[in-house]
Formats: C-alpha cells, structure tokens, sequence
C-alpha cells in the first residue's frame, strides 16, 4: 500500500502545511511519497502524466491525496491507474463542463494553454470510471464555481463522503481544515 500527497498549484512539498500533513499521513500509512509537480508552464496533462510515472514504482493499493489542482491531478490519475482511495481536497472547478463559468479574468491568469488542455476532461464521464472510495473536502467559504462543482459532483457521485470545512477558504493551511483532514485520514 502506497499513499500519494499532491500539493496544490504553485506550493511545494517542503512546505510547513504539507510537511505537517505528511507526518499526519505517516501516523496511519507507513509508506507514503510527496509528489511535487513542475507547475511551470505545465498543464493537467503533463501534472497527470508525472504522478502516473511516479505511482508505476510503488506497490499497488494507491491511495491520493490532492489539493485544489492537486486533486484535479489525482483524481484523472486515481481513473487512468485505478487507486483504492482519494482524499480530495478543494478539487478545482476546471473541467471542460466547468469552463463555461470560469471567469473571463481567471481564464487570462490560467493561460490558453491549461484552458484547452482542461477542455479534454469531462468530470461526469471520468466520474463514470472512478471506482476509488472518495472523501471530498472543501472550505465553507470557497469560490462559487467551486460550490458549482461540488453540486454537480454531489448529482453524479452521491456515494462519495463529502465534507465541508468550517470557516476554511481555499486554504488547506487553515487550522479547520487540517483538523477535519487529520479525521478523514483516520478513516481510510
């Protein structure tokens, strides 16, 4: 058994957060690896391909941990090599149904390239093959689009557990969400 930790867009594994989310990992799952994506330039595509890479030299079951783009990461890894369990964390409103409600200043700051590459994942048809049993976490005072797809998901996924973090924006940081995390990893 493997368990995979991916930060979210911009932060590093070094980090003080994920480094005290490792040692709340390493209290119940023994053999845990810190993927750091190359966010530079690096679109969902790329962000995938390099956890699968990572994920083929450990044993298999696999169980994700993502944050924000990082649970957009292990959620399209968790389908593309079956995992037996995903934490996801603030999963970012990007995939192609999403796009017709990202904000038009938002697209600009994300890029064309990561725009069009997001185009190529429909969360309702991957949603179809997740077999993972799936925690999905997110701050009481997240973005609307993000709420967006949390009421989408909710439709198609009604047997995933999911969470709402007590006062926690888009801050895996905040104290709340920690807490509420350290629970979540208690009962995989």
């Amino acid at each position: 058994m493997t368990f995979f930790i991916i930060p979210g867009f911009g932060q590093k594994t070094s980090d003080p957060v994920w480094q005290q989310i490792k040692k709340m990992v390493m209290k119940h799952h023994k053999n845990l690896v810190m993927v750091q994506p190359g966010w530079k330039r690096r679109t969902l595509t790329d962000w995938v391909e390099d956890l699968n890479a990572v994920r083929k030299q450990y044993p298999e079951p696999h169980y994700l941990l993502g944050f924000s783009y990082g649970a957009m990461t292990a959620f399209v890894s968790g389908i593309q090599l079956p995992a037996k369990a995903q934490v996801l964390c603030s999963l970012s409103p990007y995939f192609e149904e999403d796009l017709l409600h990202t904000r038009a200043w938002w697209s600009k700051i994300v890029g064309k390239k990561r725009m069009q590459d997001f185009t190529k994942y429909n969360f309702k048809k991957l949603a179809a093959r997740s077999k993972a049993k799936t925690w999905l976490l997110i701050g009481e005072k997240e973005s609307p689009e993000i709420f967006q797809r949390l009421k989408a998901t909710k439709k198609i996924m009604p047997h995933w557990h999911v969470e709402v973090v007590s006062g926690a924006k888009h801050d895996i940081s905040d104290q709340n969400y920690v807490v509420l995390l350290e629970k979540v990893l208690r009962n995989i």
